[in-house]
């Protein structure tokens, strides 16, 4: 009786990783050939396009604000997904997810159209017709601790692009499971960290740690269903730094150059559900910033920096 229900539970696990294989797989293909330039792969060189006219130091400035309102929305369409509730997997559970994410960017702005390649469309003024919006998927793997404490690790990658994500996850669960008379009306609180940073360009480098606090209680559907609204509360800092890029678009001086760095943040909120049948798991946000993004340290007649909406959703398997 014990083999035969170890030998169920191996078969399970094994389909299982065989469906994310799949999912693996479709996912990253659409990256190959990893040389090729896509239609969304950022070119921050041309950033400095159209500033022949003015001074080096003014066209330096114009390139800076251009880089760090694209840093900036890249950062909020790239960080990592919200959609784990707040009670923790228990110290034996862990979950296998599929996670997608579609974040709104402005895509008719002039740091768009210069800082995206565009393709078989691009001209001399850079992508014709960016994408209206930035969508990746991840493949993610949680695994529940002692006293409460979940630990995540993801690795995806953004469509139409050659950036691939990796991130990293902790989660302590403050206040779960509350059954006895007034405190089961409360709802679980957990505070996250996470971190994701990419890979795939020569041409600058991005980081996106944070923070936040998530509220959600499970609601009993049935003898193996639940469904659990949830709350995330989370402010998202952004870590850009810029290599060495040729820029045609200077006139005086080396073209050889940099951007200066860029520091800001985000805070947002990120309300959604989670329904649970058996081992199968359905979850989806919906996330808006709730503050202006800010840049740590302005730049002198630098674009805004706009606001923006995301929806997060995923498949995966609790055990």
């Amino acid at each position: 009786m014990i083999l035969d229900s170890f030998t169920r539970e191996d078969s399970n696990l094994i389909r299982l990783a065989l469906v994310f294989s799949i999912l693996f797989v479709a996912t990253f293909s659409a990256a190959a050939p990893a040389s090729a330039q896509k239609k969304m792969d950022i070119t921050t060189h041309r950033l400095y396009n159209g500033t022949s006219e003015l001074s080096r130091a003014e066209a330096q400035q114009v390139a800076d604000g251009r880089f760090g309102s694209l840093m900036s929305q890249l950062a909020g369409a790239i960080e990592p997904t919200v959609l784990t509730p707040a009670h923790s997997l228990g110290s034996r559970g862990f979950y296998l997810g599929f996670e997608t994410g579609v974040s709104q960017i402005d895509h008719q702005s002039e740091y768009w159209r210069l800082g995206t390649h565009g393709g078989a469309n691009a001209t001399e003024a850079g992508n014709a017709f960016p994408q209206g919006a930035l969508t990746h998927s991840r493949g993610v793997f949680r695994k529940g601790l002692p006293f409460g404490i979940d630990v995540g690790l993801g690795m995806g990658h953004v469509y139409l692009s050659n950036l691939f994500l990796w991130s990293a996850e902790v989660k302590i669960a403050l206040f779960e499971g509350w059954f006895k008379k007034w405190p089961r009306y409360l709802p679980d609180i957990a505070v996250q960290g996470f971190a994701t940073t990419i890979t795939g360009s020569k041409e600058f480098s991005l980081t996106v740690p944070g923070g936040g606090l998530i509220l959600s209680k499970p609601l009993v559907l049935g003898h193996s269903a639940t469904l659990t609204p949830m709350v995330h509360v989370r402010a998202v800092g952004i870590l850009a730094d810029s290599e060495l890029v040729y820029a045609a678009g200077i006139t005086s001086g080396s073209q050889v150059t940099a951007f200066n760095r860029m520091r800001g943040y985000r805070v947002r909120v990120a309300p959604g559900l989670v329904f649970r049948y058996q081992k199968l798991v359905l979850s989806g946000v919906f996330s808006i910033d709730v503050m202006d993004p800010t840049r740590v340290e302005e730049i002198p007649n630098a674009p805004e920096l706009s606001g923006q909406w995301r929806i997060d959703f995923g498949v995966g398997f609790q055990y």
